[in-house]
């Protein structure tokens, strides 16, 4: 299970794609890629972020990107991330939202 946040897609056309429990989204991306298609990312690039606190914990790879060109994920744009390459707004953005959502971290790896 999964969230995307619309919020933070900006100028950088970036998304943060939120894992909602222990399972990561990266492991069925054909769902990320349908539910970004409903969003209306279709035909459009963007850098995918995916926050995987929930199924990786506080780790090395909590972050990691993958560039999506509108109707696919591009795989060999995959990278690990550290917190020193997330830019700040999402990192505060994020906190906030695990903030709020308290349940979230009790289907986690976190629990």
């Amino acid at each position: 299970m999964f969230d995307i946040n619309y919020s933070l897609l900006n100028s950088n056309d970036i998304i943060v794609i939120t894992a909602l429990n222990h399972e990561s989204p990266l492991d069925n991306l054909k769902d990320v890629v349908a539910r970004l298609k409903e969003c209306k990312i279709k035909n459009k690039p963007v850098l995918v972020i995916f926050d995987l606190l929930c199924s990786n914990g506080n780790e090395w790879n909590r972050f990691v990107s993958l560039r999506f060109d509108g109707t696919k994920f591009m795989h060999q744009s995959f990278n690990v991330l550290s917190n020193d390459d997330v830019m700040p707004n999402i990192i505060d953005t994020q906190q906030s939202y695990f903030t709020q959502h308290p349940e979230i971290i009790k289907s986690s790896v976190l629990n």
